[in-house]
């Protein structure tokens, strides 16, 4: 896919099978039910998306728009870049779901959608610093710093964990 962006309006799958080459893509997904073994490059949700039957990896960045509703439908969402929920779009976990940011080369930044978004387990890794921004954040399970080096700057916005802050360190 190069640099390009490819919008689907409907489910998509990408498995294993077959050469797939993301590049610097961005699939963006104004409805159905996304399903993927591969590594994204770049994902936008501008429709009601569910992630079905496997965990998600996007390299770069997971955009929500306005008219997007995502469901990560209990899976874990790892994403190296940066996370944008634009009011009034949502994003949900799921009961046991986790966002996981991992990047060791460079900060990432997370504007989480308000109180309108919730997410169960938040893990921020990589030794690296995530900045939470623009928006409230909700964690109504677990917020785990995984070591030492990585830091999650939530200055100046309101932050609820109903369960559990770990520093894992």
């Amino acid at each position: 896919l190069g640099g390009s962006s490819v919008t689907c309006s409907s489910d998509v799958t990408f498995t294993t099978a077959g050469a797939f080459t993301y590049g610097t893509s961005t699939l963006i997904m104004t409805g159905g039910n996304l399903w993927s073994t591969r590594t994204l490059a770049n994902l936008t949700v501008a429709g009601a998306v569910t992630v079905v039957n496997s965990n998600l990896t996007v390299n770069n960045n997971v955009a929500v728009t306005a008219a997007g509703a995502f469901n990560g439908n209990n899976r874990t969402i790892t994403v190296s870049g940066n996370w944008v929920v634009t009011a009034p779009g949502t994003f949900t976990t799921g009961a046991v779901g986790a966002v996981v940011f991992d990047n060791a080369l460079a900060d990432q930044t997370m504007e989480p959608g308000g109180n309108t978004s919730t997410y169960f387990n938040l893990t921020k890794s990589g030794g690296r610093r995530l900045t939470v921004q623009a928006s409230a954040l909700r964690v109504s399970g677990s917020l785990l710093v995984n070591a030492a080096a990585d830091t999650v700057d939530v200055t100046n916005q309101d932050v609820t964990v109903e369960h559990a802050l770990d520093s894992g360190a």
